[in-house]
């Protein structure tokens, strides 16, 4: 039913495995027909939080492999949030002003973009940011409990705040960007010759959910060059019947490549 497409794509699929906090994490990425590999990934502990995230880069390599240097601030507001120290009410807006700031920091990066998707795991939530498009599912029972909503031009939530300042052709931003939210893409980002990372096209103010975990779930997560090729039934047939993680995204990112994506791509699963 899933076609290996050959060899030399199979020998292209790196994964990995990691183990931290007791949760088992498994990575695969493939370059695809690109010149450079732009998505990048990070897993590391934050006290008693695990923090998984995906970068997806355009326009060059090193604001998505460097941005997670610069994201202490952010992983210190989580923290609050988890501990109760914070309320959500200013976790989200103390985020927002993170995302601004973090932003505006990296303006030097004047041609390049990033999208962010970042899990913060306790042992009883996931706590999920997300810029731009890349997502995440949350499995339980092979149904589909949470995805996240894209940051893409033709969500209508997007398309209005897009169409107050310029133009949507073949869903993307003047014809040439499509996702709405992102680090980075600064000549998006200037409203009569000033900065404004809010009001602007596209916009750096992320999206925030919590997720109650539930025994035995599975959470994907992954850059847009696999899920725009995927179909969920696909995913979740080959999760229910593979023998392992690892051969379950070795099959899902060929199963893409199948559909056509050559794009970068890295599949993140874990299991809870």
């Amino acid at each position: 039913m899933y076609q290996i497409i050959n060899t030399t794509t199979i020998n292209n699929i790196n994964t990995y495995s990691h183990t931290i906090n007791n949760i088992n994490i498994n990575v695969g990425k493939i370059q695809g027909n690109r010149i450079n590999m732009e998505d990048f990934y990070i897993i590391e502990n934050y006290y008693d939080l695990t923090i998984i995230g995906v970068f997806d880069g355009h326009g060059g390599t090193s604001m998505s492999k460097n941005i997670y240097a610069e994201f202490t601030p952010i992983n210190k507001l989580i923290y609050s949030y988890y501990t109760n120290t914070i309320k959500y009410k200013t976790l989200v807006r103390s985020l927002n002003k993170c995302f601004l700031k973090l932003d505006k920091k990296l303006i030097h990066y004047i041609n390049q973009g990033t999208t962010i998707s970042i899990l913060y795991i306790s042992n009883n939530y996931i706590y999920h940011i997300n810029l731009g498009d890349s997502k995440m599912i949350y499995i339980y029972n092979n149904n589909i409990l949470y995805e996240n909503e894209l940051h893409r031009p033709y969500i209508e939530s997007e398309r209005k705040r897009i169409l107050k300042t310029t133009y949507i052709f073949n869903n993307r931003i003047n014809n040439q960007l499509s996702l709405s939210r992102s680090i980075g893409d600064y000549k998006y980002k200037f409203i009569k010759n000033k900065y404004n990372g809010i009001k602007s096209p596209v916009s750096c103010i992320p999206s925030f959910k919590k997720i109650t975990i539930k025994d035995n779930s599975y959470c994907i997560l992954s850059t847009d060059g696999f899920w725009d090729y995927i179909d969920y039934k696909d995913i979740l047939q080959i999760i229910e019947f593979e023998e392992s993680i690892k051969n379950s995204i070795t099959k899902l990112i060929l199963h893409a490549i199948k559909n056509g994506s050559n794009d970068n791509i890295i599949l993140i699963i874990l299991k809870l």
